[in-house]
């Protein structure tokens, strides 16, 4: 590894499993101190930050619920007194939840919509108080979906496609606003990605990859390779861009 994050600061939201595991392991491994924001994986959080901390890092978690604005202030402040700068943050946390729209009760949608956008803004907000603030700047990266651009099959989730869809509209937003104070703010939207989460559902697996070119799903690590790009100096004059992960599924 080449450290070109060597004395960065980060925060991960959802960092406990999946792409936000392979995340928080990438950027540690490049010399950055990481913050672990976690909900309910709290144990599962410590475990992935004892193996970060094995590059030489400070690492730690931060329980929060990222759709509550107190939590969010709280986390973000405790962030920042901790580290006393921030470089980059990436907003992964979320959930999914198929039903079909003529089902679908109000409250699932508000919670799908909060919990997948509203927490986006509330994080991306947070990080760039403190990133406007700093001489700097820093990156944001938020998680989104290849459901931004596409109605995906055979699943029916009108409010996760919605909430994507929010997601690289905002980031464009921030990234205008944001863009002559040197925070950058982007997207990466994934195709299916092996992990725990579609792990239950593998009598999907092969619809999915008969419908991906490259005829399977991503390993999260594929898709934290895309973030850390973002994440570093390496893309400094990238800003309110959608970088798709899929394997080539959005092509046909």
């Amino acid at each position: 590894m080449d450290h070109t994050l060597k004395g960065k600061h980060a925060v991960v939201t959802g960092g406990s499993r999946g792409i936000g595991e392979a995340t928080v392991l990438e950027l540690a491994a490049q010399g950055a101190s990481v913050a672990l924001l976690v909900n309910s994986s709290v144990l599962e959080g410590e475990a992935v930050a004892v193996r970060a901390r094995e590059y030489g890092v400070e690492c730690f978690v931060v329980q929060c619920d990222v759709a509550n604005p107190l939590e969010v202030a709280g986390a973000f402040a405790e962030v920042s007194e901790r580290f006393g700068s921030l470089e980059i943050c990436v907003n992964n946390a979320g959930m999914v939840h198929n039903a079909a729209a003529e089902d679908m009760s109000f409250e699932e949608w508000n919670r799908m919509i909060s919990t997948n956008l509203g927490s986006v803004f509330l994080c991306s907000q947070a990080a760039g108080r403190i990133m406007l603030a700093q001489s700097g700047g820093g990156s944001i990266v938020n998680i989104s979906s290849i459901c931004a651009h596409v109605a995906v099959r055979p699943q029916k989730q009108c409010h996760y496609q919605a909430a994507k869809g929010g997601v690289n509209m905002l980031t464009k937003s921030l990234a205008a606003e944001w863009a002559e104070r040197r925070v950058r703010v982007n997207t990466v939207s994934p195709g299916y990605v092996n992990t725990v989460l579609l792990s239950k559902m593998t009598e999907l697996h092969p619809l999915w990859e008969a419908h991906t070119p490259m005829g399977r799903l991503a390993l999260p690590r594929e898709i934290a390779e895309v973030i850390l790009f973002l994440a570093s100096e390496r893309s400094s004059y990238v800003t309110g861009s959608d970088f798709v992960v899929d394997g080539g599924y959005l092509v046909w």
